[in-house]
């Protein structure tokens, strides 16, 4: 037992001569010496410190006309613009869909049969030849494609779909074949 209350006494002891060393606040005895300067950083860890000359003067030197540094000096005849703390809408919204395909450009000579003076859809002529008393839509060559998109939309919306979603490869194939029969068609 007096071995363990000896090594008690001794931390004891070693404890007091380390109180007499040390403050009980260390902090405190920084900021006391930092508030007497009598410690600073080292001179080579201060900042390099260059002597910069303001836009102006640059553009003075180099013979260009002075930079402007305000909206003001740019638009003199303007009213600064007011800033509002209005939120805005993100850039991109990952709630939008992505538009749906279209009918292009590409797809023409698979939707319409172009004659000198007009246009015939194609859809309208197939279904015609099963349907009885169907209209056949003629368009003027000079038509908007948005009037031709929009009708093959609205009226054959099964066959605009599989327009649309013809890979560029049999989009290519079927133009080529369509192209062949038409001129098979002219020459009888």
């Amino acid at each position: 037992m007096s071995t363990e209350s000896d090594s008690t006494v001794e931390r004891m002891l070693l404890d007091d001569q380390v109180a007499l060393h040390q403050s009980p606040e260390p902090i405190t005895a920084i900021l006391d010496l930092m508030s007497q300067n009598t410690i600073s950083p080292p001179a080579s860890s201060a900042p390099v410190q260059l002597q910069a000359k303001p836009p102006h003067a640059i553009a003075t030197l180099s013979g260009l006309p002075p930079l402007p540094t305000t909206l003001t000096t740019l638009l003199p005849h303007q009213p600064p613009a007011q800033i509002k703390n209005e939120p805005r809408e993100p850039l991109l919204n990952p709630q939008t869909t992505p538009s749906k395909p279209k009918l292009g450009i590409r797809h023409i000579d698979l939707a319409y049969h172009t004659s000198k003076d007009k246009m015939t859809c194609r859809m309208c002529f197939k279904r015609a030849e099963v349907t009885a008393g169907w209209e056949v839509k003629r368009f003027p060559i000079s038509a908007p494609w948005a009037d031709l998109s929009r009708h093959c939309e609205q009226v054959h919306p099964a066959g605009y779909k599989s327009l649309i979603d013809l890979d560029p490869a049999t989009l290519a194939e079927t133009r080529e074949r369509l192209l062949a029969m038409d001129g098979q068609k002219g020459k009888r």
